[in-house]
Parts: structure tokens; sequence; C-alpha cells
């Protein structure tokens, strides 16, 4: 549920966007960064709204909203809602993702001129009634020797099946094609798996300062102004490295002055001098077996890569990793195990499957030292290690849903077990195509508006995303992903009992694959395990590009189990391309 303070969010969403303009919810990789930079240190406090906002920037939302401008809101606003809420957000969070982009609306706006679309009238004119076909197209009447069928039970949004009769002159639809919708997949609510502590659990030192939490910057300080401060740290630095020059002139010991400026530097950038690591080699040794937060001052660089493990309901990214000198504080400060090394690491939230996701420090994270399990101390880290000699193998390890994910602590490397999908960025596109095709059979079927055999429909491809976990669902393997595609059509017609005209229907199975570049063509199968449809393709997981192809011929049975007829829908190619 959004927090009051999350007004902080909106009003850096509003700086953002008066910097970047509206170009930047194209990128939300981008919104999110600037928004982080923003936000500074107080941006973990408001994650949640963070999410929520770079994954409405992900649907389409403030594009949608900017396009209708105040006098559309209201005929488009649940329908964003909606759309979020299909993603896994709560009724709460979706509304305030939705408000916050219409606050930065200007008092009075229009819709936007290139989103506008054209009447129902251009797009499907009404053609002339003739005798039994009321408000409907006109088509040949059928011949005594040739039954009328009732046209195919289709798929729609809110599954309705028809009656289970049918006029005299008429034959029931198929059966096989009752009650399948284009639902959204269901959205998911699981808890990760807490580690725990144990008999023979190693070593967890204190965190700096006697287990006090991290200081934050005050609520004040800007990123500019922490650049501001590291610049000068290193300006300082630099000084105190030429103080010998400087004091050899005046005929003063440098050595002497030179070891006062190290320390004065030291004591204001809280950086270790070379003392100060003399000091830590002189520490007694680790035994191999410590873990605990970093001390204060010692720096992680960030890691080399982009380094992620996630499952259905949390992920975490290994945001720094470097090797230090030191492990403890105070009294308790140790040096490297004797031919054995300190590593050091920071961790980040990463996407998971199934959002809202739940925090890195929530997962019962461990560290795997070779055989050695250690769970990680409580605290926001970084973290050290200490690594005893002769071990090659450090990893930070996550359970949950059935799996064991890992990550290298000494170079960054996934485990073989790891979810290859889930560890990528940009697993959601919006395509956003919209275009007509015609639907043939080779018998007339019965709707309430007339017999027909040709009819148009207006489909709609949104969006595509790759997922792992669907439902109950999952891939065949680790390095599989499913491509799931919200598509569906409409057409001006109704069958008895059933919705009216300009009902998102879903495709049948047979009318839809998916073809990746260099050829390969997957079918497509149903990724709702409920009574509707939902169309989804299962791929490799590193896919990047290929074409969603609509249309063809196939044949079906009536629904008096009888009579066969064939349908026949005209192609279309969609592209669809991941980042």
């Amino acid at each position: 549920m959004p927090e009051p303070s999350d007004a902080v969010v909106i009003a850096a969403l509003a700086a953002v966007v008066q910097d970047h303009g509206w170009r930047i919810v194209s990128s939300p990789p981008r919104l999110r960064a600037s928004l982080s930079d923003l936000l500074g240190a107080r941006a973990d406090d408001h994650q949640p709204a963070i999410d929520a906002l770079v994954v409405s920037a992900e649907e389409g939302v403030p594009q949608d909203v900017r396009a209708a401008g105040r006098p559309g809101l209201a005929s488009v606003r649940p329908d964003l809602e909606e759309r979020l809420r299909e993603w896994g957000m709560s009724d709460g969070r979706a509304a305030w993702a939705v408000q916050s982009w219409i606050e930065l609306l200007p008092v009075t706006t229009a819709p936007h001129p290139d989103r506008a679309l054209p009447s129902d009238q251009a797009l499907h004119p009404t053609p002339a009634p003739t005798e039994g076909h009321v408000d409907g197209p006109s088509s040949p009447a059928p011949s005594p020797a040739a039954p009328v069928l009732a046209p195919i039970g289709r798929a729609t949004k809110d599954p309705v099946r028809a009656p289970g009769h049918a006029p005299d002159v008429t034959l029931a639809p198929p059966v096989a094609r009752e009650g399948t919708t284009p639902d959204p997949e269901p959205d998911e609510d699981t808890t990760a798996s807490q580690g725990s502590g144990g008999p023979g659990a190693p070593t967890i030192l204190p965190p700096p300062g006697g287990g006090a939490p991290p200081m934050r910057p005050a609520a004040h300080e800007t990123p500019g102004r922490r650049r501001l401060v590291l610049v000068s740290v290193a300006a300082l630095l630099l000084v105190g490295g030429g103080v010998a020059a400087a004091v050899a002139m005046k005929g003063q010991d440098p050595a002497k002055d030179s070891s006062d400026s190290s320390t004065s530097a030291q004591e204001s950038s809280g950086t270790p001098s070379a003392s100060a690591s003399a000091t830590a080699s002189a520490a007694p040794a680790a035994e191999g077996t410590e873990i605990g937060a970093a001390p204060t001052g010692v720096t992680v660089a960030p890691a080399a890569g982009r380094f992620v493990m996630a499952g259905r309901s949390g992920g975490v990214r290994l945001a720094g990793l470097d090797e230090v000198d030191e492990i403890g504080r105070g009294g308790d400060v140790r040096s490297p195990p004797d031919g054995g090394r300190l590593v050091a690491f920071r961790l980040d939230d990463a996407a998971c499957g199934v959002p809202p996701c739940t925090p890195w420090s929530d997962l019962g994270l461990k560290v795997a030292v070779g055989s050695d399990l250690r769970r990680l101390p409580q605290g926001d880290g970084p973290f050290v290690v200490a690594v005893p000699a002769g071990v090659e193998d450090v990893d930070l390890l996550m359970r949950g849903d059935g799996f064991t994910q890992t990550l290298s602590l000494l170079d960054g490397t996934p485990g073989k077990g790891n979810i290859k999908v889930l560890a990528r960025q940009g697993r959601a596109v919006r395509v956003g195509s919209e275009f007509t095709v015609m639907e043939e059979t080779s018998i007339p079927l019965a709707y309430n508006e007339g017999n027909v055999s040709s009819l148009p429909r207006e489909v709609v491809v949104e969006r595509a995303e790759l997922k792992f976990f669907v439902g109950g669902l999952r891939p065949s393997g680790v390095d599989r992903a499913f491509l799931a595609v919200r598509t569906s059509y409409t057409i001006p017609y109704s069958v008895p009992g059933g919705p009216p005209p300009g009902t998102p229907r879903a495709f049948e199975l047979a009318e839809v694959r998916f073809v990746a570049q260099g050829g390969t063509s997957y079918p497509a199968r149903d990724l709702d395990q409920g009574p509707g449809r939902s169309i989804g393709f299962e791929v490799p997981a590193d896919l990047r590009r290929g074409t969603l192809r609509i249309g063809g011929s196939y044949g079906l049975t009536a629904g008096d189990g009888v009579t066969p007829f064939t349908v026949t829908v005209g192609e279309r190619s969609v592209p669809i391309r991941f980042s």
C-alpha cells in the first residue's frame, strides 16, 4: 500500500520529467536510475514506489495518460489501473502509480494527435442491410442442402458458455471452442524460505560501531553534494601526497610532516592510511570461518558486470565485489587467514518472477565457502567473508521454489541451476500493434445478426513478456522461458446467449505461432490453467527477437460432433524484439 511519505517520489518524478522530458518514459531503466539518483539515500526507503513507476512505464501507462489528456482520463483510467493489477500490483499501488503520472499533466490538455484513432464508423463501415440480415453484413443465403451452423464458441474476456441447444435449422457450435478467454496469467503470492542458524554456525562479527546501523546521509544531502564531498576528499589526499616537497622547501623535516599530513587526511576522509594498513596487517589472522559487516571506511568496488539471480518472489544483484585487508573492528579486527583472503561484497534488490518482489534481505541468503555454509548477517552490508587457504569456491546461495541458485563471490559466475531468463533485463516489451484480418468459414455460421461466412477481426497485440513462473506452470528447464503474448480480437457479431459485439476474444492455438530469428518455429500453448486461454510459447531463455505469425487454415467439427468445416484466417506478422 502506498505510504504518505511516497509524495517525495512524486516530487522526484516531476523533477525528472522536467529535466529530461516525457521521452524518459520510453527508457524504464533510465527512469529508475534518474529517480534513484535524485532521491539519493532515501531511494531505499521508497523502492516499492520507484518499482511501481518503472513498471507502469514498461506497461505504457504514462504514454496513454498523456495521449488521453485530462478530458479523456475518465475513460482510460480504469483500464490503466487494471493493466497494472494484471501485472501484480495491489489495487492501491496501481491507483497511486496512475495518479502519479496524471499529476504531471497540465491543468488543461487535449488528446495527443498522433494517438487519435479513427472512428468506429471509419474502421467498421456498416454494410447495407438485406432481408433477414438486420444490422449485419450481407451474405448469400444457404442452400437447402447446406445447413447453417452456429458460430464457433469463441473466447471472451468473461467466459459465457453458449446454451446447450440451437434452432432446428442450426447445428450447435464446436464444444472445443467454448469458454476460452484471453485471460491474464494468475498472480502469485509466495514467501521465500528463510535461513536459520544452528550448532556449528560460523562466527558472525558484529557490525561496526557496536551493532549500530550504518549512518545514512542527511535527508537534504543530494547526489551532487555527495559527489562534491568525494572530490574534496580526493583533492585532500593529493595535497597530502605533495606536502613533503612543500615542507622541504621551508627547511623542515619532510618525513615528519608527511606523516602528520597523512594522519590528518585519514581522519578527514575516513580512508585507511598506510599506517592503518600496517596496523591491519599486524592484526591477528582470521580463522577462516568469519563473516560480518565490512569495517567503516572500507570501500567495495562495483562489480565488473551485471550479476543477478532471481526466483518467483525475490531477486538479488551482486552490486559490489572486492578483496580487502581486514574484517571486524576495534579489538575484533582480523587480517586475512594464513594463505587465504577476505572477500567483500555489496547486494541490491533485483526483479523477481512474479511481482511484488521480496527485498533481498528477506530471502534467507547464505554464503557457501567450500562446503561450509554461513548465514548472511542482518543489515544492509556491505559484508566481508573470510576464505581459508585452498578454498576455490565461494558462492552467494539462494533457495526457494524448488531451486538452488548461486552467484560466485569471486567473479560473479552464475550457477548451472540458475533460472537464466530471470537474470535478464528488459523481459517485457510493449508491442502496440493493431490491424484487421478476415475470417472465412467453408459454410455459413449463425449469429444473432444473421448467417455469416466472412467477417472482419479487429486484432490487438498489446505486449510480450518472457516469464518463468506462470501460475503452476514452469518451462521444461532453467535455460527455457515462456513467451507470453497479450493479444485478442473482436468481431462485430454476437452469438445467442453470448457476450455483445466488440467483446475481446482469444485466438485458437492453431491460429498463432512464433518464429524466432533463424527460422525456428514454436507452437502456441495455453498458459491459463483455468477455463480461459492465454497464448504463450516455450522458447530459449536467451531469445532476443522473432515474429508472431497470426493466421492460416484449420479444420473444426461442429457441435453436433459430425459436421466438419474449415476456418481460414488472413495471415499477418508482428515483429517482437527484446533488449
